[in-house]
């Protein structure tokens, strides 16, 4: 499902438009100010720490740019991450150990090559939801088919309190919340879920 090592890494089958390929463009990360919230999603009514997304756009556009303005331009692959008291996520550590470097903005570090492979620890191709929905940040185009992970991979306090010592973008405060609250849609969206529950 993720990527043909002669290209762009990619997603494609699924739910996703029959013949239609998604790119990746970037990874990102969102946390909040405890443990209890940081999410961008809730399930049955319960939020994680952190959700990282994987945003991808339709090949057939271009560019991430120009899809973004497209009804089927997006599409968004979401996990959510759980802190706990008495687990270490050695694979997600290959990220984490590394945030010591990149506190400031435009400072650099490499990773491993296989810095990703915690998402192994998913049943990649069973076990999520899909909805079409909005970016969370701006310009919140109504453009993204949202493909979420429902279990969390679990994570230590630790790994997720890494992320709020990032410093904002004037290197004088630590950015301590960079989720955005939960959006009540005027319309539901019909939701499938792929899986076993």
């Amino acid at each position: 499902m993720f990527e043909n090592r002669t290209e762009r890494p990619y997603i494609d089958g699924g739910l996703l438009p029959p013949t239609e390929r998604y790119v990746f463009e970037q990874m990102h990360f969102h946390w909040g100010e405890s443990d209890s919230v940081g999410s961008e999603h809730v399930i049955d009514g319960k939020t994680y720490s952190m959700e990282v997304h994987l945003v991808h756009f339709n090949l057939k556009y271009g560019n991430f740019k120009l899809a973004i303005n497209k009804k089927d331009g997006v599409a968004v692959v979401a996990f959510f991450i759980q802190a706990s008291e008495y687990e270490k996520c050695e694979l997600f550590g290959k990220i984490t150990d590394q945030i010591h470097n990149i506190r400031e903005l435009y400072s650099k570090t490499p990773l491993e090559s296989d810095c990703l492979e915690w998402m192994s620890l998913q049943e990649l191709d069973k076990h999520y939801f899909t909805y079409h929905g909005s970016l969370t940040t701006e310009p919140y185009n109504e453009c993204v088919t949202w493909i979420i992970y429902r279990t969390p991979v679990f994570v230590s306090k630790q790994q997720v309190a890494a992320f709020r010592d990032l410093q904002s973008t004037d290197n004088t405060n630590k950015i301590t919340k960079n989720c955005r609250s939960i959006q009540t849609p005027v319309q539901m969206p019909p939701v499938i879920f792929t899986g076993t529950v």
